[in-house]
C-alpha cells in the first residue's frame, strides 16, 4: 500500500466531515460530525448522529471500530464493524457496515456509499438499518490540506417503525 501512496493519496488519510440534513416528511433535522483515519487496507470511522423530529432528539455514537478498505484503483470496497451507542436510554448495539468509496475527475470528486446495520434485539428488529449516498468536490487545495463541499442522501430506519429520509449537506476537510 506504502508504494501506491503517491498515485492514491486517500488511502494514507484523515478526513473530517460537518453535515446537516433534513427530512421534509417528517419535518426532522440530522446533524452528524465526524471523523475518519484511513491507514492503507484499514480504516476507523467515529461520529456523533443527532436526529431530532416533532417527537424528541435521538444522540448516538457511531463507532465503526475497524475497516477492511479493499482497494480495485480508483474504487474502495469497504466492510467495518463497531457499535452504536444511544445516550438516552444508555443503550449499545454492534454494527456492521458496507460500502464503497470511489474517486475520480483527478480525484478532486468523491463519492462515497454505506450501507449500516445494528444486531437484532431481543424482540427481533434491528435498532436501526441504514443507507446513504454522498459526494463531495474539492474546491480548495492547501498544499496536502483539501476543502470540499458535500451533498448527500441518507435513509434510515429505526426499529422497522420510525423512517427518514434526510437530504444533506456539508463540509468536507481532507489531509493526506
Amino acid at each position: 500500500m506504502q508504494y501506491r501512496r503517491v498515485d492514491h493519496p486517500e488511502i494514507f488519510s484523515f478526513q473530517s466531515d460537518v453535515t446537516s440534513g433534513f427530512d421534509f416528511n417528517s419535518n426532522a433535522l440530522l446533524i452528524t460530525p465526524s471523523v475518519r483515519i484511513n491507514r492503507g487496507l484499514f480504516a476507523s470511522d467515529l461520529r456523533y448522529h443527532y436526529t431530532h423530529d416533532v417527537t424528541d432528539a435521538l444522540n448516538v455514537i457511531d463507532w465503526q471500530v475497524l475497516k477492511l478498505r479493499l482497494p480495485i484503483s480508483n474504487f474502495k470496497v469497504e466492510y467495518g464493524i463497531g457499535f452504536s451507542h444511544i445516550f438516552d436510554p444508555s443503550k449499545t448495539y454492534f454494527e456492521q457496515s458496507l460500502g464503497f468509496d470511489w474517486c475520480f475527475l483527478k480525484r478532486k470528486t468523491t463519492v462515497q456509499g454505506e450501507y449500516r446495520w445494528t444486531q437484532s434485539t431481543n424482540i427481533g428488529e434491528r435498532f436501526r438499518k441504514e443507507a446513504s449516498v454522498t459526494g463531495d468536490y474539492e474546491i480548495k487545495r492547501i498544499d496536502q490540506l483539501s476543502i470540499c463541499p458535500t451533498l448527500g442522501f441518507v435513509y434510515q430506519n429505526f426499529f422497522e417503525s420510525t423512517r427518514f429520509r434526510f437530504f444533506r449537506a456539508g463540509l468536507r476537510i481532507r489531509i493526506y
